[in-house]
């Protein structure tokens, strides 16, 4: 048991000299002089203007290339497709929006739906004025749904007639 009196006293020791190290540690910087220290200021210039908010509507650069010059049907077809996909992985519950003319599709892609996102801006020339998406012959494409997540899309082609030989169908089929 004698070697346990020296341990309290020296523990003390050990404790109070800890403790003064930390008050001199945490209030060296309380000083009225350290309190005073001049803060250099960062030069002010003037503010830029903040610009006003863009009054065009916001779309998809991949809108841009339905029918222009150049370009294709079934290419056409490709984006608008792709444009639908990128709507519907977006919008929460778009599937269960009912959808099944080309007009609703379209309102869809022009900004009607829950986060008034527009992959294709309203007066799109591929849209006609019956809010419909257009081939570049100028007739209405077809939207087949096929389930709430897959349409298979269809051009009248060059002689504007449906379901005959010179129909572009994106994705391919039959």
């Amino acid at each position: 048991m004698i070697r346990n009196r020296g341990f309290i006293p020296l523990t003390a020791i050990t404790f109070v000299i800890l403790m003064i190290g930390l008050l001199r540690y945490f209030h060296s910087d309380q000083s009225p002089q350290a309190k005073e220290r001049p803060i250099k200021e960062a030069p002010t210039t003037p503010a830029a203007k903040p610009k006003p908010p863009s009054s065009a509507i916001r779309h998809s650069p991949l809108a841009d290339r339905i029918n222009q010059p150049g370009g294709n049907a079934a290419r056409d077809l490709e984006t608008i497709h792709v444009l639908l996909f990128q709507m519907r992985s977006s919008v929460k519950n778009l599937s269960s929006k009912p959808m099944g003319t080309n007009a609703e599709f379209t309102a869809v892609l022009t900004g009607n739906n829950g986060l008034r996102l527009a992959a294709i801006p309203p007066d799109h020339p591929a849209i006609n004025d019956n809010g419909e998406l257009i081939d570049r012959w100028g007739n209405p494409v077809f939207f087949h749904s096929e389930s709430s997540i897959k349409t298979t899309l269809r051009s009248a082609g060059p002689d504007g007639k449906l379901f005959n030989e010179d129909d572009i169908i994106y994705p391919d089929g039959p």
